[in-house]
């Protein structure tokens, strides 16, 4: 059987690449491991699904460059694509676009109508093994056609079992936007607690980046938006990572002490008052509040390791995007298109990488 494209992966990359194309008159089949499309996409934004964010692209994500594709795209490219699948929308005070129900699904259940719509050739519980290089292009399963979109994700196989993408520059996959495990001494009795804190991370002693948010404290480390930007970083690159905490991000260490000095009552957690104890070998009293005040200006949590990839909303590493063209072909595969989470290409919570996730399959699907 030909077609004109083939789309390896129904997340939400591929689907945006498969409806791009159909909508131009490509014959488009589209193969998917799972028995539904866009299973991941149910949970993004806990099942609100921030599918955007209006500006903010500096810093955003791992590469300059991608955030430079986004922005020629631009964001409102996105928002009007799913305009037209007759999803209306909404944005909070900070940019961050959902679809106006705040259901996930909603934002799955117009794709796979606009899929259907455009009689485009859905191949559920169908994974791609292997991937043939053939004289007219690629063929996975019985299907050949010039162009194929690799649209897999962070589940991408890049063995000898699937296409030879030896050509391509790529960085294995690991864990991002996830909770961070903790040395549990550091956290012990705070478990289920939240703070408004800022969240300094720190290589080596250099501060890499800081974050200031919701934190919430597991029995082994910690989590929080906050949190999920820092591990982020993390996941871009190995490293000797500790997490400074300032608890009274807004309070000087001076103003804090004579509160302590009074007692922790009212100040900050038992929990935590505890911990700071501990820290210092005594009970919080008005001879050390100063010593106290330091310690919660300045709490350090050693880090062991990102947690694991079941737990991510992201994941960070795929195929260079150093060796994609601007319309994401890859130079030294003709007719191999990369997108979405494939990419090494990750951005910070807020709607940023499903705004790459959508901008990268418009861009392939227009370019096939």
């Amino acid at each position: 059987m030909n077609a004109d494209v083939l789309i390896a992966g129904g997340g939400a990359s591929g689907m945006t690449a498969a409806i791009t194309a159909a909508r131009r008159g490509k014959r488009v089949v589209l193969f998917e491991a799972n028995d539904r499309l866009g299973k991941k996409l149910l949970a993004t934004g806990n099942g609100k699904c921030n599918l955007a964010r209006r500006g903010g692209l500096e810093g955003a994500y791992n590469d300059e460059r991608v955030a430079r594709i986004v922005a020629e795209v631009g964001e409102e490219t996105a928002e009007a694509f799913f305009r037209s699948l007759g999803l209306l929308l909404r944005a909070d005070a900070e940019g961050r676009v959902y679809p106006y129900d705040e259901l996930a699904s909603s934002v799955l259940n117009v794709l796979r109508k606009e899929l259907d719509r455009l009689s485009v050739d859905v191949r559920l519980g169908t994974p791609v093994r292997r991937i043939e290089r053939t004289e007219r292009g690629y063929r996975i399963a019985d299907v050949e056609a010039p162009k194929l979109v690799f649209a897999t994700g962070s589940a991408a196989t890049f063995g000898t079992d699937s296409l030879d993408l030896a050509p391509l520059p790529k960085r294995a996959f690991r864990a991002s936007l996830v909770p961070v495990l903790t040395d549990p001494a550091a956290v012990a009795g705070l478990k289920g607690v939240r703070f408004k804190a800022e969240a300094i991370l720190k290589e080596s002693g250099g501060e890499v980046a800081r974050e200031r948010g919701e934190i919430l404290v597991k029995d082994n480390g910690l989590s929080g938006i906050a949190i999920f930007d820092l591990s982020a970083r993390m996941a871009r690159q190995s490293g000797n990572y500790e997490i400074v905490l300032d608890f009274f991000p807004d309070v000087e260490a001076r103003t804090l002490a004579a509160y302590l000095a009074k007692g922790t009552e009212g100040v900050c957690h038992k929990e935590l008052a505890r911990n700071v104890s501990r820290r210092l070998g005594a009970e919080i009293e008005a001879s050390n509040a100063s010593d106290a005040a330091e310690i919660l200006k300045a709490y350090t949590v050693p880090v062991r390791s990102n947690g694991s990839m079941t737990l991510a909303q992201a994941a960070s590493g795929g195929i260079a995007l150093s060796a994609l063209s601007d319309t994401l072909e890859a130079i030294a595969l003709p007719g191999f298109y990369a997108v979405g989470e494939a990419v090494d290409a990750d951005g910070l919570c807020g709607g940023y990488n499903l705004l790459w996730a959508w901008t990268s399959g418009m861009i392939a699907g227009a370019s096939v």
